[in-house]
């Protein structure tokens, strides 16, 4: 939220900062928090409940079907070249006819998201959402991420920070109706916070982190050099 780059006068901002991050960030972060949400899952339904809220079947099918969008827009950039007169184009170190790109490139992947949409349980989600990942072609860096995947992104990372200046910080919420709260009341005030803007609004949630930030006159420059001086 405050980084400032060299010679720069205004920060980034947090939509920057993550697309910085690259392309690929996000299948490697969704994979780790999907395998600790099936461990989760079998011990600790509170915060299971917590960050599945933000990484669940639906961002995950939404993340896979961008993909196939860019893979196409990728493949259809491609040069075609012609063996023995046939139109083919080299993907990935790979020679695919034209004529095949539906079969052999994109069809495995439509399948792959069929078994995202069936899963059941975390598990099941962890293992198909590993398989689709598998299958992927790795994009160039600067390939635009899923919006729905940054919009969780910025929800659960509002979310998460929040409690944390709650819990550590002596942090307090101010309510909708100006009331100020204690430690409990504070973190009871999140969740629903959370569950009004997890369908695609995640980022509202920057708002109330800004809001508590202000509330509670916290100086983010300050506090980060703070904690360098701890480390």
């Amino acid at each position: 939220m405050s980084y400032t780059p060299h010679r720069s006068k205004e920060p980034v901002g947090v939509t920057n900062m993550i697309h910085r991050l690259g392309y690929d960030y996000q299948w490697k972060m969704l994979m780790d928090e999907l395998y600790a949400q099936m461990k989760m899952s079998e011990r600790d339904a509170v915060n299971f409940t917590d960050r599945n809220r933000w990484f669940n079947t639906d961002v995950v099918m939404a993340m896979a079907n961008d993909y196939i969008v860019q893979l196409k827009e990728r493949v259809n950039n491609l040069n075609v070249k012609k063996c023995k007169g046939v139109p083919y184009k080299r993907i990935n170190s790979q020679n695919i006819f034209v004529s095949d790109l539906q079969s052999k490139l994109y069809n495995p992947l439509y399948a792959a998201i069929t078994h995202i949409k069936q899963a059941k349980n975390a598990s099941q989600l962890y293992t198909a959402a590993k398989k689709f990942n598998e299958m992927r072609i790795n994009m160039r860096c600067d390939t635009p991420q899923s919006k729905a995947w940054v919009d969780a992104y910025k929800g659960s990372g509002a979310f998460f920070t929040m409690q944390n200046l709650v819990r550590f910080h002596n942090c307090v919420a101010i309510d909708d109706a100006g009331n100020r709260l204690d430690k409990f009341q504070s973190l009871a005030f999140l969740s629903p916070k959370a569950e009004m803007y997890k369908n695609g609004e995640g980022w509202r949630l920057f708002a109330v982190l800004k809001k508590m930030l202000a509330d509670n006159n916290i100086d983010i420059k300050k506090k980060v050099s703070e904690w360098r001086k701890r480390k």
